[in-house]
């Protein structure tokens, strides 16, 4: 197997890190978009950003810390040599993929929370606002926080 083929093998099992991630943190909409109203929306980067991430985290990895990551891909010395993928470089390009997209969402969700403490912060004092925020997720408190 060539070196851009198991390259391109580890970064697909980022993406199904990536979508992992994205199905757990409810980020399901295909592409990215823009919640929120007025000056407050925050873009949530959608599932396509999150596999990418994850694809594209899982590649570097593997590349920096994958068995080939001293082999001379250009110049002098870059003989075809043949690849192989344990599962463990499988398995962490998964994880990895997890980890890269979980970063991507979770600056969203920084984001998301900060909007809504703008929107709570200038509303009157409302103790049942402030239950439905403290058990809310990141894009449920920005659209409690906006009602």
């Amino acid at each position: 197997m060539s070196l851009l083929w198991a390259t391109l093998i580890i970064a697909t099992a980022g993406a199904f890190g990536g979508l992992a991630n994205a199905l757990t943190t409810g980020n399901t909409n295909f592409l990215p978009e823009k919640v929120g109203q007025g000056d407050t929306k925050v873009l949530a980067p959608g599932l396509l950003a999150t596999v990418f991430v994850g694809a594209f985290a899982a590649a570097v990895n593997w590349g920096l810390y994958g068995p080939f990551a001293d082999k001379i891909v250009f110049g002098e010395g870059s003989a075809a040599v043949k690849t192989t993928i344990q599962l463990s470089g499988l398995v962490t390009g998964a994880l990895i993929g997890f980890v890269g997209a979980k970063w991507l969402t979770n600056e969203a969700d920084k984001k998301f929370f900060k909007a809504a403490a703008m929107l709570a912060a200038a509303r009157q004092p409302d103790t049942g606002l402030v239950a439905s925020l403290a058990v809310a997720s990141p894009r449920q408190a920005l659209e409690v926080a906006s009602s």
